[in-house]
């Protein structure tokens, strides 16, 4: 097997991600070098102008206290490293059918072509509330995000947040439990 292509892919990819989980933490007010005040203001909370649903309060500070811990920069490595690992499992399950439901998450159905480019988005997309029940997720949301229209991104990433829920109860050997911070630092954009 000829590994250039990988051996070229992988620290792309995982600099990508490092980028992508260290934007996360800064639109949540973590930096290297500081944290940033957040306050509540009714509903939500209010991080440097920008506002963030207050639900989230308690995973940015567990995720403030990790920082704390292990250090920013390690950190965002090794929540980048956990995302990026997941999620070429998940690419490979999904390539030799090992998923129960048998469809897509993270590419577009065959007859869709294998290239996002080309419009193709992820064919559970396509099926989300066929596999919501499934994947431990309210049908009834799925089908109103779906139904929205403007709520690909959303929808989207509660289905790949089910599907990792889903495989830590079937697998929790090989899939670990994904704490609220970790879900925090999933990257946005995912559908692009």
């Amino acid at each position: 097997m000829n590994t250039a292509n990988i051996k070229k892919y992988a620290p792309l990819a995982r600099n990508a991600f490092i980028t992508a989980v260290t934007k996360r933490a800064n639109e949540l007010g973590i930096y290297a070098s500081h944290i940033a005040e957040a306050k509540e203001e009714g509903q939500v909370l209010s991080v440097e102008g920008r506002s963030v649903d207050l639900k989230l309060k308690g995973a940015r500070n567990k995720l403030i206290q990790r920082v704390e811990s292990a250090g920013f920069t390690a950190l965002m490595e090794f929540i980048a490293y956990t995302w990026f690992n997941r999620l070429c499992a998940i690419r490979y399950m999904e390539l030799h059918d090992y998923l129960d439901h048998g469809i897509r998450v993270l590419s577009p159905s065959p007859s869709q072509g294998e290239g996002w480019g080309e419009g193709g988005l992820p064919e559970i997309l396509e099926h989300a509330q066929d596999v919501a029940e499934g994947l431990g997720l309210n049908r009834d949301q799925i089908i109103e995000l779906k139904l929205a229209g403007n709520q690909d991104e959303l929808l989207y990433r509660t289905l790949l947040l089910g599907q990792c829920h889903a495989l830590h109860k079937a697998m929790p050997f090989l899939f670990e439990a994904i704490d609220d911070e970790t879900e925090l630092l999933l990257p946005d954009n995912l559908t692009r």
